[in-house]
């Protein structure tokens, strides 16, 4: 999974550790820069503590590159899609990767040496598949990905109607937590004295754009400070409520 995001007027996008993993074991071409910023001089293991994790790229032909891949899911290109949706292009999709494989299967052992084209295909198809999975278990909250720490620049966000004010608030791009942060890049104090009622006014907006939460239910809240106290981090936990039968 990949997540495109504009920080700062600077285009970055953000990777998945399995995706690169999956790219540096393809015939695929890739910038040095991007095997310079990954591996450096050590030899990285992937495994299950550290696969979903991502890699930030801010280089503008690393980014260029990772557009070109279509087989790494574009995170907010299929976010705001329904279940129902994503599950018609996730047949879709596979529909394609069955076709593919019977046309490779069906192949003499010479013409499958010339059609090696088609294993790529077939392999890059499967792993869109799972890419597509992915945003829909996170959906269903079944996968919680360590998203980045940072605004979501194609989300909702909102400043405080008194001039004065150094604060804003915006929706990360986890669609479960908002950030609070001054304008100004100052980190915060611990013992600031935060807006309440800006960040109650901004929270209810948030959660009134978003189309994911139950209809019924309750929502859970809990404050906290990025690690870099650049944040305070505002996370929200819905209940949905069972009709009583």
């Amino acid at each position: 999974m990949k997540i495109f995001n504009k920080e700062q007027d600077k285009e970055k996008v953000y990777v998945q550790m399995n995706d690169i993993m999956e790219l540096t074991q393809s015939n695929i071409p890739i910038p040095a820069s991007i095997v310079d910023k990954v591996f450096g001089r050590e030899m990285l293991i992937v495994n299950d503590d550290n696969r979903d994790d991502f890699i930030e790229f801010d280089n503008k032909k690393e980014v260029e590159f990772f557009k070109s891949l279509d087989w790494i899911v574009d995170y907010k290109k299929y976010r705001d899609l329904s279940k129902e949706e994503l599950e018609i292009i996730m047949e879709e999709t596979l529909n394609q990767s069955n076709e593919i494989a019977n046309k490779y299967n069906n192949l003499s052992f010479d013409e499958k040496e010339k059609n090696i084209g088609l294993v790529n295909k077939f392999n890059f198809l499967n792993l869109k598949l799972q890419g597509l999975k992915q945003i829909l278990f996170i959906k269903e909250g079944k996968y919680k990905p360590p998203f980045p720490l940072v605004p979501d620049s194609d989300g909702f966000s909102l400043g405080n109607d008194n001039p004065d004010s150094p604060y804003k608030i915006a929706i990360s791009l986890d669609p479960n937590k908002y950030l609070l942060y001054r304008i100004d890049g100052v980190n915060l104090q611990k013992d600031e004295n935060v807006p309440g009622n800006f960040i109650q006014t901004g929270l209810c907006i948030g959660l009134m754009n978003r189309k994911d939460i139950p209809t019924q239910g309750d929502c859970e809240v809990s404050y906290s400070f990025s690690s870099n106290n650049k944040y305070l981090v505002i996370s929200t936990r819905f209940i949905e409520k069972k009709e009583e039968k």
